[in-house]
This record gives C-alpha cells, sequence and structure tokens, in this order.
C-alpha cells in the first residue's frame, strides 16, 4: 500500500496491525493506521454477513428481513454497535422481464425497505445481479433467487470485542431471544428430516423493535466486558450453534432444553425438543457469562427491556457435549465427536436420523426443477461415501 491511486489521490500507507480475525460470523479490523509511532489506534470496523436463499423459497420478504437481522446480530455478537452500522446488499436473481422473477424482487425489496426503516440502519451501497440464468436442455431457468446483506459498523475500541470460542469450565450458557415454531426454510428441513412432521411450522419472522432493543442491550453488555463468548443463532439453530462454540474452544458444555425460552406449546415433547434445537427464530444468542458476573449481566440487560434470557446450562469441566430435555438425555457426544463429524466428507443415507428425508439427493426443487441426483465426487473431486458406507473415508481412513 501507498504512492498514487485513482485520480493520483495518495493510497492508504502502510498499516502493520493484522485483522484481529474472524468472530462469530463477523471480522473486526484496525479502523486507521497508527496516530503516532508505536501507538496504534483503537478503533476498529465491524463487518458481518447475512444470507439464507432457503428462506426465498417461501417468502422473499422473510428473506429479506431475515438477512439484515442475521448481518446485524454478527455485528452485535463481536461488540459492534448496531446504532452505528450501515448495511448493504446484492441481489443475485433472475430475469426482471419474467413476472414471476420481478415479483419476487419486488418482495425482498420491500422486506430490505421495512427492515432497514425499522433498525434504523442506512443502505449506503449494493450491487444487483440480474438475468442470472442456466440451461437445462431446452429450458432457461433462473438461479435461486438469493440476497446478501452486509453490515458494516465502528467501534471505539477493538479490545473491547469477543469471539464464540468457550473460555473456561464453569461458564454460564444463555440464551437470548426466544424460539418458535419456525422450521420452514431450515437446514434441518432441508436435509436431514420429513416436512409433514411439522405441517404448521413457518419461516422465521423478525420482530424487529424487539430485535433492536436486544442488540443494542447486548452490544453494550458486551463492550462493557459482561460476556465471555457469543455466537447467532442461525443456520441450524441452538443446536450447531452450540456445537461451533464447543469447536472453537474445544471445550464441552451441558445444556437443558427445558430452560431455553420459547412460546411452543402444542406439539408432542420430541418435536418441541426437535424446534428448540434446530428452529432458525430471527434475533437470537447463546453466549458464555462468567458466574460472578451473572447478576451483573442479567441486571443490565432486563434493565434495557430485554425478557427472553434464560440460563439454560454451562461450560463442561470434560470435554463432553451434551443436550438434555430434563432428565433425558438427547445429545451425548465428545468434543472429538464434533470434530470429526464437522471434517467428515459427506453422511451414507443410512447413517441419517429416524425419520430423515428419504431420497435426501434427487426429487424437485425450486420451481419444480429436479434437484441433484446422488453424485459420485465431493469437495476437491474427493468421493463421496455410498450409501453403503463401506468408503474408507467414511471409515476415517484417507480416501
Amino acid at each position: 500500500m501507498g504512492g498514487e491511486g485513482l485520480y493520483g489521490r495518495p493510497l492508504s500507507p502502510p498499516v502493520e496491525v493484522a485483522l484481529y480475525g474472524t468472530l462469530s460470523g463477523g471480522q473486526v479490523g484496525p479502523l486507521v493506521p497508527p496516530e503516532e509511532p508505536g501507538e496504534p489506534s483503537r478503533a476498529a470496523i465491524v463487518l458481518s454477513n447475512g444470507i439464507n436463499p432457503l428462506y426465498g423459497k417461501i417468502d422473499p420478504y422473510a428473506m429479506a428481513a431475515n438477512a439484515i437481522d442475521e448481518a446485524l446480530r454478527n455485528l452485535t455478537a463481536v461488540g459492534g454497535d448496531v446504532e452505528r452500522a450501515a448495511i448493504l446488499d446484492n441481489f443475485c436473481w433472475g430475469s426482471p422481464t419474467d413476472p414471476l422473477q420481478l415479483g419476487l424482487l419486488v418482495r425482498a425489496v420491500k422486506g430490505c425497505h421495512d427492515a432497514a426503516l425499522g433498525f434504523g440502519t442506512p443502505f449506503i451501497s449494493g450491487k444487483d445481479s440480474l438475468n442470472n440464468e442456466y440451461r437445462a436442455g431446452e429450458q432457461r431457468l433462473p438461479v435461486i433467487p438469493t440476497l446478501l446483506i452486509s453490515a458494516v459498523g465502528v467501534i471505539d475500541d477493538a479490545a473491547q470485542t469477543i469471539d464464540m470460542s468457550l473460555k473456561s469450565p464453569g461458564g454460564l450458557l444463555y440464551q437470548l431471544g426466544a424460539t418458535h415454531n419456525e422450521l420452514a426454510g431450515s437446514h434441518y428441513l432441508e436435509y436431514l428430516a420429513d416436512p409433514a412432521l411439522f405441517p404448521a411450522t413457518t419461516v422465521p419472522q423478525v420482530n424487529v423493535p424487539s430485535a433492536l432493543t436486544l442488540m443494542k442491550a447486548l452490544g453494550a453488555a458486551i463492550r462493557q466486558g459482561l460476556v465471555r463468548a457469543c455466537h447467532d443463532l442461525s443456520e441450524g439453530g441452538l443446536a450447531i450453534a452450540a456445537a461451533e462454540m464447543s469447536l472453537a474452544g474445544l471445550l464441552g458444555m451441558d445444556i437443558d432444553l427445558g430452560q431455553v425460552p420459547h412460546d411452543i406449546h402444542v406439539l408432542h415433547a420430541n418435536l418441541i425438543d426437535t424446534l428448540l434445537l434446530f428452529s432458525e427464530s430471527a434475533s437470537r444468542f447463546l453466549l458464555e457469562v462468567a458466574p460472578e458476573q451473572r447478576a451483573a449481566f442479567e441486571t443490565h440487560m432486563r434493565s434495557h427491556g430485554v425478557q427472553d434470557i434464560a440460563c439454560i446450562g454451562m461450560v463442561a469441566p470434560t470435554n463432553r457435549f451434551t443436550v438434555r430435555s430434563g432428565e433425558q438425555v438427547l445429545i451425548d457426544l465428545t468434543v472429538a465427536d464434533l470434530q470429526q463429524a464437522w471434517k467428515a466428507l459427506s453422511v451414507p443415507v443410512g447413517a441419517l436420523p429416524v425419520g430423515a428425508r428419504e431420497g435426501w439427493r434427487g426429487g424437485v426443487g425450486l420451481y419444480g426443477r429436479p434437484l441433484s441426483p446422488p453424485v459420485g465426487v465431493g469437495l476437491y473431486g474427493r468421493p463421496l461415501v455410498p450409501p453403503n458406507g463401506d468408503s474408507p473415508a467414511w471409515k476415517g481412513e484417507e480416501a
């Protein structure tokens, strides 16, 4: 860096401070170069994103609102200030001359408009990529309508940011935000379960006033040092966020679903547990608080109008990742088990849980187009695991 750039303007001088790194969906980096030699600025920018095209299959308005909510909650989860944030959009869409595509686009833009006004976050730029189509035989088909929202904010002191990794055994685990019957468009229904089991479920809805109140309070709590680690709940819900926090810190945890704040009462208990684990309801967080800061943290959150707050578990003194529903143990794995599952190339169909969707590849997808049939290679051309599980990769050996 340095020298002259466009129109003869000087380029930024070298900045010797590296990015602070990825922190629960957001990134934090230095805002300006050192003001004086040896005295780096403590100010920083926070960058984050939100995206989920699966919601757009059901309602592009909800997809847009959720993308903005996700970008802002990722910004909040590292300690960013939602009141000092701006957002950008990136639409990847089919042809606007197609009435269906245009209608979906208008619906998504309306979601962007309403959520941005509600959160008070201006759109400062964006990129709209339209007319994205491909050929399948004699048909021209649009890409799946997709909206990426990016958020950027300023924080006065980068040292006040946190990441998602669990810090120490005995830490208290809190869920902020309530879980609803909102599995539509979720990764759980897309890949594992039969949607017929949840006929009344909906795509996540964003309550903007409640979300804004929660994000303002949580961001302030993080900057005040009341939170050790934080992760937003998004794809995969509570189950995936919890697993990722354990993986990041290489520590186990013990969670009781009976303590999770929710408003689900009309389903069988087993289905309620599934929803509490995998629902992707918006505006929720999982975080670690030191036991000695419990009272201060709860007082802070409630004094700022946050009601959906509950201690749902603790960081375990062992390396076991355990999820219970009262006295019933639902998940009991080691952190090593989580690592192995995360690194696995694929899962054979026979290994999916009871009730998992048959023919998890193939079938009919958006606009009635055929989904991809089973393929023989995966990431980097490595062979995928066949249904009989005989692949050496599935047995833990080198493929």
